[in-house]
């Protein structure tokens, strides 16, 4: 919708192959030759790094960040980075790349940084067990960090009030997506009214 509507997008995966077919797609789909990929693996912040130093040498400013990625994994596992891989990949990750790409969302006349949460954030947190190591389940660990995700928004948007760039997170909707699906049954609605919502928080003149 973003690309239809002749906006500039980049997008992001972890699978090279999967990120060209897919601005191949957008491309062919919406008349718009301005859409761009990047590849970095969340679940290893070196490349999140990288991700973030090609950004800056490849584009003047950034209009609008929108963090996307999540994964819901059933069993503890750890990255090479020592985390839980839900909590770096979910969180850790889309934190270290916000906080690299600030100054190229301040170059924005109105910069927007929008974190999809979701209503199952948890109710609660230990603070002593922020990855859930003692009694792992992959379900609260992934609400977990849903939960984490809207205490950076919150946080984020205090330390850069006055200025020119909004946060905001959101619930997209119980959306049929593959992690739905996999994890909760074919129970969700169509994807276009998950995408309303972000693209609403990404262009609306508010």
């Amino acid at each position: 919708r973003l690309a239809a509507d002749n906006h500039e997008v980049i997008v992001h995966g972890r699978n090279g192959n999967k990120v060209q077919n897919t601005v191949a797609s957008l491309k062919k789909e919406s008349g718009n030759e301005n859409i761009y990929g990047e590849t970095a693996d969340f679940s290893f912040l070196k490349e999140v790094t990288r991700l973030s130093i090609r950004m800056k040498e490849n584009y003047e400013s950034l209009d609008v960040l929108l963090n996307n990625a999540g994964i819901i994994n059933q069993e503890f596992e750890t990255t090479v980075d020592g985390f839980e891989k839900s909590f770096q990949i979910n969180y850790l990750a889309p934190f270290v790349l916000t906080n690299n790409l600030l100054p190229l969302v301040k170059q924005s006349g109105q910069g927007r940084i929008v974190n999809v949460s979701s209503m199952v954030h948890a109710s609660d947190i230990s603070l002593d067990d922020l990855q859930l190591k003692n009694g792992y389940s992959g379900t609260a660990a992934y609400s977990a960090t849903k939960l984490y995700n809207i205490l950076f928004t919150f946080k984020l948007a205090r330390l850069l009030k006055g200025g020119n760039i909004t946060c905001n997170c959101f619930h997209p909707g119980v959306i049929n997506t593959k992690l739905l699906r996999k994890n909760f049954g074919n129970i969700g609605g169509p994807v276009g009214e998950g995408a309303d919502n972000a693209v609403y928080l990404a262009v609306d003149p508010e």
